[in-house]
C-alpha cells in the first residue's frame, strides 16, 4: 500500500504538463507577492510633510471622516488631514479633537460610526480619553454624558472599536498598560 500523502517522483516524472503548470503557477503567485517600494514623502507643499515631523504624535489612522470616497488622515495629538485626491492633503482646522487636553500626552485613536449615523466618530485615549462625535461639517463635538462620557477622566494607552458580540453597534476597548497587571489604571471594554 503507498501512502497518497507523499509526492511521488516516478508519478509526476510521467506527466510533464504537470509539472509545467505547477512551475508556471508558482512563477506567477513569486511575482505577484512582491514588496511594494516606498518613496519617502517630502513634497513642501504637502501640509503631512510639514507638520508631522515633529514630537508627540503617538497614534494615527487613515479613514474617510468626510465620507468622499478617499482616505483622510488623523494623527493624534490633534492634526486632521483632508484628501484633496490629487496627492495632497489640506489641514482642516478648528475641528474640535483633542482641544483642551493636554498636548503631548495623547496615545491613540480609533475611529468607528458609533452612533449608526453614517459618519465615523473619534475615540481619542490618552491623559484623557474622549469620544468625538463626527457633526458632518469639519467639526466634532466632545460627547461628556452617558455610560462613554465617564471616562474622560481616565487614561488610555490604546483604543480600537469593533463589534464584536454582532448585535449591529460596535463595542470600544480602552487599554492602559498597568492594565494588565494591576487594577491602578484597568482596561475597559465597552458594549
Amino acid at each position: 500500500m503507498r501512502d497518497q500523502d507523499c509526492f511521488s517522483r516516478a508519478q509526476h516524472a510521467s506527466h510533464p504538463a504537470r509539472l509545467a503548470v505547477l512551475f508556471f503557477a508558482a512563477l506567477l503567485f513569486a511575482s505577484s507577492t512582491r514588496a511594494q517600494n516606498f518613496t519617502r514623502v517630502s513634497d513642501s507643499a504637502n501640509p503631512i510633510a510639514q507638520d508631522l515631523g515633529a514630537a508627540g504624535y503617538n497614534g494615527c489612522a487613515w479613514i474617510d471622516y468626510d465620507n468622499d470616497g478617499d482616505l483622510d488622515l488623523f494623527a493624534s495629538r490633534d492634526k486632521l488631514y483632508r484628501n484633496e485626491e490629487n496627492g495632497n492633503f489640506t489641514r482642516v482646522e478648528n475641528h474640535g479633537i483633542g482641544a483642551g487636553l493636554v498636548q503631548g500626552l495623547a496615545a491613540g485613536v480609533s475611529w468607528a460610526d458609533y452612533d449608526n449615523d453614517g459618519d465615523l466618530d473619534c475615540y481619542y485615549s490618552g491623559a484623557r480619553s474622549v469620544l468625538y462625535r463626527n457633526d458632518g461639517n469639519d467639526t466634532f463635538t466632545a460627547i461628556t454624558s452617558g455610560a462613554i462620557g465617564l471616562f474622560a477622566e481616565n487614561r488610555g494607552w490604546s483604543c480600537a472599536w469593533a463589534d464584536y458580540d454582532n448585535d449591529s453597534y460596535v463595542d470600544l476597548m480602552i487599554t492602559h498598560p498597568a492594565g494588565f497587571v494591576g487594577a491602578a489604571l484597568p482596561n475597559h471594554l465597552l458594549h
